[in-house]
């Protein structure tokens, strides 16, 4: 893990001198956007967009996950949009699951993190490049009476109505340094487009930095929530998909894997 590290640390030292150049294309791209320029497309059911400026590992399939609960549980019939990362499927439109739970791809297919929410929501799940297209086809369906868009920050080309930003409380930026100088997709100034931060992880770690950048973020944006959440485990899951709660763990040393771009996080007790 320290090894990876160090060299990525090395590349991003090597690409800073052209992330003034990136930055500057993404500004430009989001001010087309504003200006009306380029077109963006509103539909007609609310959008949630949930994403981040950093290139992975803010939380946001756990943040989907918790959203689309909260929605189910107030009533609403959600929806979600990904990109559909790591799928080998690239149809314009990607019917991950319906409602109901009926997964019909899998995660060769669709990618993991779609079939993931698909498991766990019950939900209509839809995969494709463009945003614009799987979110006409949820209207034109009739899939979802609201829209959560999956890593949509960036997704200019559709409107949204509630645009969060993720940040890890473990990695919190001292500055943007953007792609591929840095980590970061976009310049700091493309939070103006936030209606409210989320910084997830945050259970008794940095906290010193956490309340200072809570405070420049204040600062910057007066009025605009943030918002602090921590990851508990609850339960586990055995091979026959049997729930067991934490407590059933066997005494002795356990081996322990994960797949997520911040593994760290993953082993914190």
């Amino acid at each position: 893990m320290t090894s990876n590290n160090n060299i990525i640390k090395i590349l991003f030292f090597f690409g800073r001198p052209l992330s003034p150049l990136y930055a500057l294309l993404m500004t430009f791209r989001a001010w087309l956007y504003a200006r009306g320029l380029k077109r963006q497309e509103r539909l007609a059911l609310p959008v949630i967009s949930v994403g981040n400026l950093s290139m992975g590992g803010t939380g946001k399939t756990p943040m989907v996950i918790y959203l689309g609960r909260l929605l189910k549980k107030a009533g609403r019939r959600p929806a979600v949009i990904s990109r559909g990362y790591g799928g080998s499927s690239k149809a314009a439109i990607n019917i991950v699951s319906r409602e109901g739970g009926e997964i019909l791809l899998s995660a060769q297919e669709a990618g993991d993190e779609p079939v993931l929410l698909a498991r766990e929501l019950k939900i209509p799940v839809i995969t494709g490049r463009q945003r614009v297209i799987t979110g006409r086809y949820v209207v034109e369906q009739g899939l979802a009476d609201v829209l959560i868009m999956d890593d949509g920050f960036q997704h200019l080309a559709l409107a949204r109505d509630l645009n969060l930003a993720l940040f890890n409380a473990a990695a919190l930026p001292e500055r943007f340094r953007v792609f591929p100088g840095g980590p970061w997709r976009e310049p700091g100034t493309a939070l103006k487009r936030a209606d409210c931060f989320v910084i997830n992880g945050a259970e008794n770690i940095n906290e010193k930095q956490i309340k200072s950048f809570c405070l420049q973020l204040t600062e910057a944006y007066p009025g605009r929530p943030i918002f602090r959440g921590h990851y508990t485990a609850d339960s586990l899951i055995d091979p026959q998909g049997i729930q067991r709660p934490i407590s059933a763990l066997p005494p002795g040393p356990l081996l322990a894997f994960c797949g997520i771009a911040r593994p760290e996080s993953f082993s914190r007790p």
